[in-house]
């Protein structure tokens, strides 16, 4: 069964009433969250390869069937916005729409990944785990450094660029690496705070580095980094560690809400 907590924490969802659903509305209410979360991996091609061929009538199939999902589950707001984005789909520049897509999945497939975390989350601490009691773990053992310290692991150069300038400003300290052994080299003089790992690496991949970390002992929190919500995945990256995960393409909201919560 879901977390029933950790799900009324998705902003996405408009559930205030789950708290009040007996057991067999949660369960037709579970059903739709899973009919979501497996069918948006392939609706995600379709809309991917409509885009490509501009082809607008199957843009617009696709985004009826993603709509029909989200009302489901109740996540009214981004329905409303398919339905916005079918009914202007011929006077949008392919430009804009392009763009605005991108944002779109991206969002997609974060409010699905935090829905199959509410589940995974209560197989793993069962049915009384709160989302409270995974926040800010790495505060109490690392309180007497100036600046918390991130170390972004990631083998393509644009996204630590990015990542630089939406930390700039901050308190962090960010260590940028391109590779897995180079992460595990830093290990040995730094100690993270908060490790944001890239699934997708050549060499060492994100769930063997993951592996290692903790396998060394360190205490920091793993984000994984991905663009890519199919369950298969998802569960993997929280055997391996995740405490959470971050969608690519990033915004600057997201990542620094992500940091917020855990350091």
């Amino acid at each position: 069964m879901i977390c029933k907590e950790r799900l009324v924490a998705v902003s996405e969802l408009k559930l205030a009433e789950i708290q009040k659903m007996d057991e067999n509305k949660l369960d037709i209410y579970v059903k739709s969250l899973n009919a979501f979360t497996e069918g948006l991996p392939v609706l995600d091609e379709r809309i991917k390869a409509a885009l490509e061929a501009k082809d607008l009538a199957s843009l617009s199939k696709c985004l009826a069937d993603v709509r029909d999902l989200l009302a489901a589950i109740h996540a009214t707001d981004m329905a409303d916005e398919c339905t916005k984005q079918i009914k202007d789909l011929k006077s949008i520049k392919h430009e804009k729409l392009e763009a605005f897509m991108a944002y779109f999945l991206t969002s997609l497939s974060m409010l699905s990944i935090d829905i199959q975390m509410a589940e995974l989350k209560e197989q793993e601490n069962g049915a009384t785990a709160t989302a409270s009691s995974e926040r800010k773990p790495a505060a109490t053992w690392n309180q007497s450094k100036e600046k918390k310290i991130i170390l972004a692991v990631d083998d393509t150069p644009f996204f630590l660029t990015t990542l630089k300038k939406i930390l700039q400003d901050t308190d962090y300290k960010l260590l940028c690496l391109t590779s897995g052994s180079d992460a595990l080299k830093a290990l040995e003089k730094h100690h993270p705070d908060l490790v944001l790992l890239d699934i997708e690496m050549p060499e060492m991949n994100g769930y063997e580095l993951a592996a290692q970390i903790r396998k060394r002992g360190e205490k920091a929190l793993i984000v994984f980094l991905t663009g890519n919500a199919k369950k298969e995945n998802v569960v993997r990256a929280v055997e391996a560690g995740a405490a959470d995960f971050i969608v690519k393409p990033v915004n600057k909201g997201e990542v620094l809400a992500k940091i917020e919560r855990y350091i």
